[in-house]
């Protein structure tokens, strides 16, 4: 594995109203002359990542053995254990993909790593872009809750995911497949909305949670919740963190909607909930 290579061009969950609106947008390569992008479908980018020869790959098939090319040559290097010790990358990144979107310290305590170490592996990430972390809200000054993790591709998560179920001949895992659905649109909401508001999760244990806070500039904040199924309700543990942190307003997101989620919450596709966080709080 590698570290010295100039980043790979890739398409963000968020701009996909932007390329339906427009029939070509140039993407920032050091080539002479870039490729344009093309709309996409929200679950191509889901099951395919952004990267832009993963996602319009001519097919599927193509699309994973990029992917597999790039998980072989192109992830950075992970630092050392303190006595020397060679982290195995596969070990790590499976693991990774199974906690996707769990806390940071659960990870660690999982792969047995010292905290200066792990932060080394995080801080390297995250200047690779490879991943991303959501901080909780926090309820008090001593709160010490470490950040949910997540691998920002949910492409490249698929791979790890498939790696995962292949030795078993397992089939489908609906939590984990459930976590990488949550992901996907945390970090595609998240995108959406840039500097205009910061990203939170809301939790408090056996009483509830909210998916994803939107705490904007202008000191409006939203409740999201995130699901697979468009006939699921909000919890009452949602509707209590929007109590607690005053939410203004309150979203289910799913891939479709045949109703309303009823009173003051709404039920809206991913698409439609970027048009809203691109329009922002009236």
């Amino acid at each position: 594995m590698i570290s010295n290579r100039p980043p790979l061009p890739r398409v963000e969950t968020y701009q996909y109203l932007e390329l339906r609106q427009a029939s070509a947008v140039a993407v920032d390569t050091e080539a002479e002359e870039a490729e344009p992008l093309r709309p996409f479908e929200l679950v191509t980018h889901f099951e395919r990542g952004g990267f832009v020869d993963s996602l319009y790959a001519a097919t599927i098939r193509r699309s994973e053995e990029w992917r597999d090319g790039y998980i072989r040559e192109q992830l950075p290097m992970l630092p050392q254990r303190p006595n020397g010790e060679v982290i195995n990358p596969s070990d790590f990144w499976i693991a990774l993909a199974r906690f996707q979107g769990e806390p940071e310290e659960a990870l660690r305590r999982n792969l047995r790593l010292d905290r200066v170490t792990f932060g080394l592996i995080v801080m390297t990430l995250l200047d690779h872009d490879l991943i991303n972390r959501l901080e909780f809200w926090p309820e008090t000054e001593a709160d010490t809750r470490t950040p949910l993790i997540y691998i920002r591709d949910s492409g490249l998560w698929h791979r790890f995911y498939a790696a995962i179920r292949d030795p078993t001949g397992g089939g489908p895992n609906t939590r984990l497949e459930g976590k990488a659905w949550e992901a996907f649109n945390v970090e595609a909401l998240r995108g959406a909305v840039a500097s205009r508001a910061r990203p939170y999760v809301w939790r408090r244990d056996n009483i509830g949670e909210i998916d994803l806070v939107l705490d904007w500039v202008s000191g409006v904040r939203w409740g999201i919740e995130i699901s697979r199924s468009p006939s699921k309700r909000p919890s009452p543990g949602f509707h209590l963190g929007c109590n607690a942190l005053d939410c203004q307003r309150r979203m289910v997101v799913c891939p479709s909607t045949h109703e309303s989620g009823g009173g003051s919450t709404e039920t809206l596709r991913l698409e439609d909930a970027l048009f809203e966080i691109a329009r922002g709080p009236t």
